[in-house]
């Protein structure tokens, strides 16, 4: 096991990490389809590709590394009423539907005592009927949050996963999404992942 004494930051895609590539000198450790390890200055950056499998094998790929802690930040649609597009989320517990990955299993997994209930689905969300199903038992819905968290808990890595609700998860303004992702995940990292990085414990 290769000794380190710094975080990994954990994202989905480029997008979502463009706000810290404009800013930030990283080098590349390694490529392999979709995943990518950057090394910065002060943390590894881990670029998962899109999709709970994805995230499964890329995270699997990092937990040789001894990073002190693994640091999750990405968008997510909002299911409860009690969220709005732009709402930044301490996940508290995360959950997987419509899915099963190997040593995973039906429960949710908990992240810290108090925070937003994550369901992750291996599809995007647009469809009113399974969101208002899946509102029932969570407040925001993604694609790689569960996987994150399952690998987290079986590597022994503490885990902090912050997410930014940013669409309502129901098909309208999908054409923006895009350009508001980045936007958003440009103010997620100002206001909570720097924070999240620098913080001590994952709970």
């Amino acid at each position: 096991m290769l000794p380190l004494s710094r975080p990994c930051l954990i994202l989905a895609t480029r997008l979502e990490a463009r706000p810290l590539l404009k800013g930030t000198n990283f080098t590349c450790l390694w490529r392999e389809g979709p995943a990518v390890l950057l090394r910065g200055r002060k943390f590894d950056l881990l670029l998962t590709g899109v999709g709970p499998v994805a995230a499964a094998y890329a995270c699997g790929r990092v937990a040789a590394l001894d990073h002190r802690r693994w640091v999750n930040l990405g968008i997510a649609g909002a299911l409860s009423q009690g969220v709005a597009v732009g709402d930044i989320l301490r996940v508290g517990s995360a959950r997987l539907h419509g899915l099963v990955l190997p040593f995973g299993d039906d429960g949710a997994i908990a992240l810290a005592r108090q925070g937003a209930r994550l369901v992750t689905t291996p599809f995007a969300v647009h469809d009113p009927a399974l969101r208002r199903r899946l509102a029932a038992h969570a407040d925001i819905v993604d694609m790689e949050g569960y996987a994150i968290a399952l690998a987290a808990r079986r590597a022994r890595r503490p885990l902090r996963m912050i997410k930014i609700a940013s669409d309502l998860a129901d098909g309208r303004d999908r054409a923006s999404l895009r350009r508001r992702a980045a936007e958003l995940m440009a103010r997620l990292w100002l206001e909570a992942g720097r924070a999240a990085l620098s913080a001590g414990k994952s709970s």
